[in-house]
Order: structure tokens, then C-alpha cells, then sequence
């Protein structure tokens, strides 16, 4: 039961069917409890992303705060990271000082790792956050430093995202990169 949940669950979020990815994730939950068995944070993850894109605040709030809470107690920084960072994302439509300080715990986080992509990551939300509050040079600050993280590590995808809020950034705050 347990591998057929999950692997239909995985299936289901891939076809970007939300209200199955839950149905689904939510029985490979049970059986884990079921079995008293600790579920890996991404289910939680997973779940609460499904949870976003059918509109329920409340269960995606529930099932990220409870992928933040195993992997802080497994010792899973990079779990736990990207937990802030999804919390950040889902705060962000209802209270924008919250999910500042999510996007700030998970910068502070990538810092301590040492992990050079996961904070290029976290300095283009925190930009970004700074943009919509009207702070574009903070924003521009934040994005620049994102940039020259990426270039460093020759990382494509992550240019091409920063330049991209790079350009929002300037056109919206009226400056020059």
C-alpha cells in the first residue's frame, strides 16, 4: 500500500493533478503512521505544494511547518531550507513581514552551509521581497550578489532567474544594472 500511494502520489503531482497528489500522499501518510514509521519531510512537501495550487492555506501551512519540524529534528538543513523557503512563498500572499523572515531564516541557514547555490537561491527571494516593498536598491544589492554567485558556479538556470528579477528590479525601480 505504501509504495503504491507514494508511487501513484509522485505520478499524480507530475501530471499536476493536485487534488490526487493529496488523495494519494495523504494514504502513503497514513500507512507510515500506520506502521509507526517517521515520513521523509518531502511527502509533507509534496503534499503542501498540492495543497497550494487547489487554494488550502491552512493544510499547506500545516504540511510545511511539519517538513520544517522533521527536518530540523533529523538534521536536515537543506530539508529545512527549502521548508523556509516554501513558507516563505506561502506567506507571501497573506502576510509579507512573515514571509520576509522565513526568506531571512532561510539565507541565514544557507549561509551556515556553506552550500554557494542555496544562497545565490536565498538572496534572489530576499531581493525579491525587497522589490515589493519598495525597496529596490536593497533588491538590486541582493540580486547583484546572487548574480555573481551563479556566474561563478556557471550555473545557467540560476543566471537566467536573476537576470530576469535583475530586469524587473531595474525597470521597476527605474535604475541600470
Amino acid at each position: 500500500m505504501l509504495k503504491y500511494a507514494q508511487s501513484a502520489g509522485e505520478k499524480a503531482q507530475f501530471l499536476y493533478a493536485p487534488h490526487a497528489t493529496i488523495e494519494h500522499f495523504s494514504r502513503a501518510l497514513s500507512a507510515l503512521y500506520n506502521l509507526a514509521i517517521t515520513p521523509p519531510p518531502a511527502l509533507f512537501r509534496t503534499r503542501g505544494q498540492a495543497y497550494v495550487m487547489v487554494g488550502e492555506f491552512e493544510r499547506a501551512r500545516a504540511d510545511y511547518e511539519t517538513s520544517l519540524q522533521i527536518a530540523r529534528s533529523t538534521g536536515n538543513r537543506q530539508v529545512e531550507w527549502e521548508a523556509l523557503l516554501n513558507l516563505g512563498m506561502l506567506w507571501a500572499g497573506r502576510d509579507y513581514e512573515r514571509s520576509g523572515e522565513y526568506y531571512q531564516h532561510a539565507f541565514e541557514l544557507a549561509r551556515t552551509m556553506n552550500e554557494p547555490s542555496m544562497l545565490a537561491h536565498s538572496l534572489n527571494r530576499l531581493g525579491n521581497w525587497h522589490l515589493n516593498l519598495e525597496r529596490p536598491l536593497d533588491a538590486l544589492q541582493h540580486h547583484r550578489e546572487a548574480l555573481t554567485i551563479f556566474q561563478e558556479l556557471h550555473d545557467q538556470h540560476g543566471l537566467s532567474e536573476t537576470l530576469d528579477l535583475l530586469g524587473m528590479t531595474s525597470y521597476l525601480g527605474g535604475y541600470q544594472v
